[in-house]
């Protein structure tokens, strides 16, 4: 079944990549890539780490744990608890973060419930929230794509179905970023989780 395969993954990752250069470029700022680069050196190589999974571990296990993810992680975020990470303990826990967020990501492709949680706990406003999040997104994927592509997975026709699914994407991202500015910031992160 396709869901159940690294063409699933491919499918997902196409559209994540020109979404998110999209995004950043949009919405990123410079300074965050000197606040993240721990961070997103190590997501590179966990993303390495969870592609070479998802091409050796069973597919059913795979949707198990993608779905076990996003419960544990949109859940945790529509909860009341906050929890905060303070300003001196977050350049330690950046790599720690980032490679864990690689793995989930290259075995799900869902970098976002990793990331946006940790962001969240760093307590950022929402312009700084979107401009990380476009940054770290661009590069997981990225990352994402070149790691699929070296396992053999993009093929023409996966790559025009990738395409495929970017019209509706840019669409809904555009009305997304109209409706941003509306949003109460409270109500914003809630949308994100749901």
């Amino acid at each position: 079944m396709l869901f159940r395969s690294p063409k699933a993954v491919v499918l997902t990752s196409i559209p994540m990549v020109l979404a998110n250069v999209w995004q950043a470029w949009r919405d990123g700022q410079a300074g965050m890539l000197r606040r993240f680069w721990p961070f997103l050196l190590t997501m590179l190589p966990g993303t390495w780490v969870g592609t070479n999974l998802l091409f050796a571990v069973d597919p059913k296990l795979l949707v198990y744990v993608m779905g076990g993810a996003l419960v544990f992680f949109c859940g945790l975020q529509l909860t009341p608890l906050r929890l905060k990470v303070p300003p001196q303990v977050e350049p330690w826990l950046n790599p720690f973060v980032g490679f864990a967020a690689g793995v989930l990501g290259g075995t799900t492709s869902l970098f976002g419930g990793i990331v946006a949680l940790y962001l969240l706990m760093l307590d950022m406003d929402r312009d700084d929230f979107i401009g990380s999040i476009g940054i770290i997104y661009m590069i997981a994927s990225f990352a994402l794509l070149g790691a699929v592509g070296l396992h053999g997975a993009v093929d023409a026709y996966t790559a025009l179905l990738g395409l495929a699914i970017c019209a509706p994407m840019f669409l809904g991202q555009a009305i997304g970023q109209r409706l941003r500015q509306y949003i109460a910031p409270q109500m914003f992160f809630k949308a994100v989780a749901v």
